[in-house]
């Protein structure tokens, strides 16, 4: 009997990764990104005894599917609670066996230069950023690449709540130069001062007079950085909505693209065109 496939709709977070220098941005560089990390497979403290590592690599069409594996660290030096006994006693445990033990899967398009994670129960994306930071770096340092930079995906829901401010009092911007990324005409023209001047990370910060407010345009630079940073950087914002102070952190507000019927037969095609989606 031929196997029914499931289909069901899947949400995705988007995170980009750039190397730094530009020269080094090429679809081999970013493959060898991916492979250096499953081949040292280290393990990395992601949250407070929460570690995660690299489980498994696959390359399908274009993209690299796998998973990580996160898992909790026990202390085993410190005694042991014994609610039979009511004592504490010290305990042997397997250093191999470790508790809480998760997968997550994850979709890497080096061409682009794009992973997607599947949003379903028990991802911590907090956690899979902080391990995309340092798997990364410590792979771009053994390849001897410069840097390289993790950023999430954000919302343009994020971006434009913050043009909607009616106050604002400060705005860091951050964004990070790649060569292959598609912008507005206005966007293009700080892409492309980015890429003649050698600029490989641009860092904006600016406040209001003590008396006035920041007057944000979106075609305007300090505008047109802050959309920039929506795929290549982030960006944070104090200002007052309805007279109230209000904070917004891009970080927090990441891009979910949500991809309808995915199966077995057609979840690289997914991935791949929800990837596409955010260029």
């Amino acid at each position: 009997m031929e196997k029914k496939i499931k289909y069901s709709d899947v949400k995705l977070r988007i995170f980009n990764v750039v190397i730094q220098p530009t020269e080094k941005q090429c679809k081999e560089n970013y493959i060898a990104l991916i492979e250096k990390i499953f081949e040292k497979a280290k393990k990395y403290e992601t949250s407070s005894k929460q570690f995660t590592k690299i489980h498994s690599l696959n390359k399908t069409e274009k993209i690299y599917s796998g998973s990580l594996v996160n898992f909790s660290v026990l202390d085993t030096d410190r005694p042991w609670y014994n609610e039979e006994k009511n004592e504490l006693q010290q305990m042997e445990v397997d250093p191999n066996l470790n508790p809480n033990g998760k997968f997550w899967d994850f979709y890497f398009y080096p061409e682009y230069h794009r992973i997607g994670i599947p949003a379903r129960r028990g991802v911590s994306f907090a956690q899979v950023k902080n391990y995309l930071i340092q798997a990364f770096k410590e792979a771009a340092d053994a390849l001897g690449f410069e840097d390289v930079v993790v950023n999430v995906v954000t919302s343009a829901e994020c971006i434009e709540s913050i043009f909607k401010l009616e106050k604002i009092d400060k705005l860091s911007i951050e964004v990070t130069y790649s060569n292959n990324d598609n912008f507005e005409a206005f966007d293009k023209a700080i892409e492309d001062e980015m890429r003649e001047e050698n600029v490989g990370c641009l860092k904006v910060h600016v406040e209001s007079p003590k008396r006035g407010s920041i007057f944000l345009k979106k075609r305007s630079y300090i505008g047109s950085l802050l959309r920039f940073s929506k795929n290549n950087g982030k960006a944070k914002a104090n200002g007052h909505i309805d007279g109230r102070p209000f904070k917004i952190n891009t970080d927090n507000y990441p891009k979910v693209v949500k991809m309808k019927n995915v199966g077995e037969d057609n979840l690289f095609r997914k991935v791949k065109e929800a990837i596409e989606s955010v260029l």
